[in-house]
C-alpha cells in the first residue's frame, strides 16, 4: 500500500500538466488580445491618417487664425495673480 508521500508525489505530474495548460491558455488569450489590438490600431491609424489629411485642409484655421487662437488662449490661461478685475 502506498503511503501519503507516495500518493502526493504521484499526483505532481498531473498537477503540473494542468498548471502548464492553464499558463499556455492564458498566454494565448493575451496574445490574441494583443494581435487584435495591433490590427485595430493599424487600421484605425491608416484610416484616420487618410481622412485626417484631407479634412485638415478644410478644418484647420489659417496662420492668422491660429495666432489669434493662441494669443486668446494664452491671455485666458496666463493671468497675473494679483490682477484687478474691473
Amino acid at each position: 500500500m502506498l503511503g501519503r508521500e507516495d500518493r502526493c508525489f504521484g499526483q505532481a505530474p498531473a498537477h503540473a500538466r494542468y498548471v502548464l495548460r492553464y499558463v499556455i491558455r492564458r498566454l494565448l488569450r493575451y496574445a490574441k488580445y494583443a494581435a487584435v489590438g495591433a490590427l485595430v490600431a493599424a487600421l484605425g491609424g491608416t484610416l484616420l491618417g487618410t481622412l485626417g489629411s484631407g479634412l485638415a485642409f478644410f478644418a484647420a484655421p489659417g496662420i492668422l487664425g491660429g495666432m489669434g487662437i493662441g494669443v486668446v488662449t494664452a491671455m485666458i490661461k496666463v493671468r497675473p495673480v494679483n490682477a484687478v478685475r474691473i
